[in-house]
């Protein structure tokens, strides 16, 4: 899939859709990117992969998509996309019909159907349906995800924590300090990591680690928005009146008074 922020996402029955936004970014080799997309995407939460919806609309459809800053509702079964910007305020209403899954009678069909539901195919009673949470936990009863061979070594080697390792569907092993595709290498004092409850850094600190401003690293009360603007895990208390930690005697900034850059 492609970077894009002023999106719009929505989850249903299985998948994200995502619609729009701008996929421009001048930091980076542009290769064609537009502020105004009409791009029509989905991530399968369930088999962690991206795939293109663009063919589920037609050919001759003739509304103008491209576009940023809409947003997204969910009403019956339908799902609804209102106004945006694409060089001009957009005011209209576009609407996608998700498609059907008992139409489809091949289990393979069955769970490479992309029409913006999540197909899953029950084995028990050999038929296509659309997935649910009361399915959810009857893992072996449904077939959810394609079989296929998947070079897994490089969305391995790319995790840089314990939990992120084991949290994918890459067949990942934490070993030591590194991620790797099911087995650790052959080296000594290498400790092999499989359950995602053996992970000996705290979660708290990677979720710290991806917030990049002091207001969102000071809502989480186990985050500590440091002196050289990083957010980092707090490891001691609160103390006192002063506000600081007990670790480092830096100052914490209370919620909503981060300083104005």
């Amino acid at each position: 899939t492609s970077y894009r922020y002023l999106h719009s996402g929505i989850i249903n029955q299985g998948l994200m859709l995502v619609f729009g936004g701008n996929t421009h970014n001048d930091t980076q080799y542009s290769q064609g990117a537009k502020c105004y997309s009409k791009d029509f995407i989905a991530y399968d939460i369930h088999c962690d992969k991206w795939i293109s919806l663009e063919h589920t609309i037609p050919r001759d459809f003739s509304a103008d998509l491209d576009r940023f800053g809409h947003s997204v509702v969910k009403y019956n079964s339908s799902i609804y996309f209102y106004g945006g910007f694409n060089g001009q305020t957009k005011s209209d209403i576009v609407r996608f019909s998700p498609g059907q899954c008992g139409q489809v009678k091949d289990q393979g069909d069955c769970v490479a159907s992309k029409q913006g539901v999540k197909c899953v195919w029950n084995k028990k009673k050999e038929q296509c349906e659309m997935w649910g949470l009361e399915r959810s936990g009857k893992k072996n009863s449904v077939e959810k995800c394609m079989k296929e061979v998947r070079n897994t070594t490089a969305v391995c080697l790319a995790q840089k924590s314990c939990h992120s390792c084991l949290a994918n569907t890459g067949n990942c092993v934490w070993c030591s300090e590194g991620c790797h595709s099911e087995k650790c290498p052959q080296r000594k004092d290498v400790k092999v990591v499989r359950d995602l409850n053996q992970c000996l850094e705290s979660e708290s600190n990677e979720i710290c680690k991806n917030l990049h401003t002091c207001d969102g690293c000071s809502s989480l009360d186990k985050c500590w928005w440091n002196s050289e603007k990083q957010c980092t895990e707090k490891k001691g208390g609160v103390g006192g009146n002063n506000n600081e930690s007990e670790e480092g005697g830096e100052r914490k900034e209370p919620l909503g008074h981060c300083p104005v850059s």
